[in-house]
């Protein structure tokens, strides 16, 4: 993990981010975790939200996803957000930037990996049902 002291707009932060490599890289990642929270979530909870952000952060840890937000978001379309042009249609607000700074630097669930609408996956372990999604680890 990299400490990275982030100043823009409005925002100061500590971030605790292995990715964050420079200011560029991580305003990126923000705003495409901000995205596809937008694009996935919207319409939850707080906690919905936040717990889609996390399935995102989290596999960008694991060793069984690339280890980039990019390369997460837009691995063999993982998202259906990438793959049915919603990723491209929304925008994301303070608000929601403050959730992905917020989860960034302290996760709401370590262990979500997976989500999807009407039931689980055959796969991987189901841990919770939140709004209209559940959620599973692996």
């Amino acid at each position: 993990m990299k400490k990275l002291k982030i100043n823009n707009n409005d925002y100061e932060v500590i971030v605790n981010y292995k990715d964050a490599f420079n200011e560029e890289e991580f305003w990126d990642d923000l705003e495409l975790v901000a995205l596809v929270c937008v694009a996935e979530a919207e319409g939850e909870s707080e906690y919905g939200k936040r717990l889609v952000i996390d399935t995102i952060l989290n596999r960008a840890e694991s060793e069984y996803f690339p280890n980039s937000i990019y390369g997460v978001v837009y691995d063999n379309s993982q998202y259906s957000c990438v793959w049915d042009g919603r990723l491209d249609r929304v925008k994301y607000d303070e608000y929601i930037a403050n959730l992905v700074l917020e989860e960034m630097n302290n996760r709401t669930n370590s262990d979500v990996i997976y989500f999807k609408t009407k039931g689980y996956f055959g796969f991987g372990t189901p841990l919770l049902k939140e709004g209209n999604h559940y959620f599973s680890g692996r």
